[in-house]
């Protein structure tokens, strides 16, 4: 499906974009997160393409907000379209904030890893995976975070973020930038 122009002609006229404008929503590196992640286990083909489980076994974090740890038994949900090897991926896990008395903080991410083909190709070849840059492929998530406690519920509870992350091995690693 091709893009067609944004056609404004089908809003009120008092809707149009010269005539309400809205606030174009800006992004702002907010953390850094590397995951340490276990051997991939291929649960097998499913309706929409092969799924893999993937724990998670640590890893770190950096915020404007807080520095801490990943930590182990979080997981990633792929599922791996066969033609072309774009990834869906899905996660779940816990971040320990370094305070003196910890916050936990949930994260879910989703998103796609997408690419030409052979770039594909080598991020699945353990042999090959760490001579992939990322600049050659696109690996996007939206990401939710969630916390009881006092000290960052606010920074977390309402934010809306997205990210852009690489594939190193048995480490992902992801930048992320608050929506404002």
């Amino acid at each position: 499906m091709s893009q067609q122009p944004f056609r404004e002609d089908v809003l009120p006229a008092n809707l149009t974009r010269a005539a309400f404008p809205l606030p174009v929503p800006t992004l702002d590196l907010d953390f850094r997160i590397v995951v340490d992640l276990n051997p991939l286990i291929p649960v097998g083909e499913g309706p929409f393409g092969k799924r893999n489980w993937i724990s998670f076994s640590g890893g770190v974090f950096t915020a404007k907000w807080s520095t801490g740890t990943v930590v182990p038994g979080g997981q990633d949900s792929q599922v791996v379209v066969a033609e072309s090897l774009s990834t869906a991926v899905e996660t779940n896990y816990l971040l320990k904030t370094d305070d003196k008395e910890p916050a936990y903080i949930t994260v879910r991410t989703t998103g796609w890893r997408t690419g030409p083909k052979e770039v594909m190709e080598r991020l699945f070849d353990p042999a090959r995976a760490n001579d992939v840059k990322p600049e050659e492929y696109s690996f996007r998530l939206n990401v939710k975070m969630e916390t009881g406690d006092e000290r960052y519920k606010d920074v977390v509870n309402t934010a809306m973020w997205v990210g852009s992350g690489a594939r190193l091995g048995a480490t992902v690693v992801y930048d992320a930038y608050r929506v404002a």
